[in-house]
């Protein structure tokens, strides 16, 4: 448990720069610029609140020095954040949830109008590259780090339940909350995966609830 901060950190940090690297690299989409402005200002915002703990531990920093620069600084890596959680929601609510068909029905579709075809010029179709990049991080890296983050909230919480009891109760909320957003997003990739109808409207909704 010693190092379970650390390794939450540089996790959260590779993914931030590898998914930044793909999203520049192989993305061309319309908002995409939001989802960058959303992993870099929140990259930032995580380094700056990581690195003086970091300091204060290999006692590069005092404890005065440390409060001093938390105190100096603190609301601007919170701006950080919250600016950041500002992109994200303009990129979420620019999803398209449904690519509407240009085609003309024929045989059995026109009779029934049951199934829609997709445009042939639409941009959402199959499931790779970034998609890809953003499902494997979802099934596999996300759940790691969210285990790795309520292990480090469980150890301090433990060490301080005998003076703020009320705070079990609050944790155990948390961690059923973060269990159902892991799952959703688990869900929503297995959805895209399977290029299921609605696919993109539940990942939608694990990208706000994510959020909330």
């Amino acid at each position: 448990m010693k190092f379970a901060n650390d390794i939450g950190f540089w996790l959260t940090a590779i993914l931030c720069i590898t998914t930044i690297f793909v999203l520049v690299s192989s993305v061309k989409r319309p908002g995409k610029g939001f989802l960058l402005g959303f992993l870099v200002l929140s990259l930032l915002s995580y380094t700056g609140n990581y690195v003086p703990g970091l300091l204060l531990r290999s006692e590069v920093m005092t404890n005065e020095t440390y409060r001093k620069f938390i105190t100096s600084s603190g609301v601007v890596f919170q701006i950080l954040r919250l600016a950041g959680w500002a992109f994200l929601l303009a990129f979420v609510f620019g999803l398209r949830t449904e690519e509407p068909s240009t085609m003309p029905s024929t045989g059995a579709s026109a009779a029934t109008g049951s199934m829609s075809l997709p445009r042939l010029d639409s941009p959402y179709k199959g499931y790779g590259g970034w998609l890809a990049f953003f499902g494997a991080v979802q099934l596999f890296v996300q759940p790691i780090i969210a285990v790795i983050m309520l292990a480090i909230g469980a150890e301090t919480v433990f060490k301080v339940s005998s003076k703020y009891p009320g705070f079990i109760g609050i944790y155990s909320l948390e961690t059923l909350g973060s269990i159902a957003v892991v799952g959703l997003g688990m869900y929503a990739v297995i959805k895209l995966r399977s290029i299921r109808p609605g696919a993109v409207r539940t990942t939608k909704l694990y990208l706000l609830v994510a959020l909330g």
